[in-house]
């Protein structure tokens, strides 16, 4: 039986795309895993979202490495403190939910911070999570607060922002960006973190998800594209 690995963190979505395309869920890299989901544990199989990709997107600093080769609009990147240019983020090489984001001030602040690296800040005024499946977009959301008074240097879910949709035909330039940097990372989907500036008019790449979190909608556009790009390789699911 063909299987879908998966991470252990994101269990409850990948079991779900198992069930539905009636794929054993695993944890065990095989010959016979066909899609990977955020999991890049080393191991011989031929699947969708290789290995190498999804080890690539994890690492934070590595992943912008590449995105800025490719150039992708992207983060300004320290491997180690400046001496000026703050505030900064201070960011470990894997994380997840940006729960190792620490903004730092100053360089006292930053060299106490025990981080890996450190990006620039840039200001946004719209952040959005742009999901790519083999070259197109399927769906886009942005990040808003609901009203309450949040961080506002940090938009993700830990803390406490929100996701509302909206429509595929705005935001043209983000949607672009999302899609060239899935292709520079070398994978077939992902979510993409993605800033935009109203007063410079540009868009920014902060990182691409491996194994997003879906709702059932956004779930259901998932199954679409895989069971079109299993079936298109001879690979039968339900």
């Amino acid at each position: 039986m063909t299987k879908l690995l998966y991470s252990k963190g994101v269990g409850l979505t990948a079991r779900r795309l198992a069930t539905e395309l009636g794929l054993e869920p695993t944890k065990t890299p095989s010959d016979d895993v066909v899609i990977r989901w955020g999991n890049s544990n080393p191991g011989n199989d031929c699947s969708i979202n290789p290995q190498q990709a999804i080890a690539l997107a994890a690492n934070g600093y590595h992943s912008l490495i590449r995105l800025r080769e490719c150039d992708v609009n992207t983060l300004t990147l320290y491997r180690s403190p400046p001496i000026d240019d703050y505030p900064i983020y201070g960011r470990r090489f894997n994380h997840r939910a940006g729960s190792d984001i620490i903004i730092c001030e100053n360089l006292e602040m930053a060299l106490k911070s025990r981080r890996s690296y450190f990006t620039k800040y840039y200001k946004t005024h719209l952040e959005f999570r742009v999901h790519v499946f083999n070259g197109k977009v399927l769906k886009m959301f942005r990040k808003h607060n609901g009203g309450d008074e949040l961080d506002d240097m940090i938009r993700t879910s830990k803390f406490g922002w929100q996701y509302s949709r909206v429509s595929l035909d705005n935001y043209l330039g983000g949607q672009q960006l999302a899609i060239a940097a899935t292709d520079a990372l070398g994978l077939t989907f992902g979510g993409a973190d993605i800033g935009y500036n109203r007063d410079t008019g540009q868009y920014v790449v902060f990182e691409v998800n491996t194994a997003p979190s879906l709702n059932t909608p956004t779930l259901e556009l998932y199954l679409i594209e895989f069971r079109k790009y299993l079936n298109e390789r001879g690979i039968q699911c339900t």
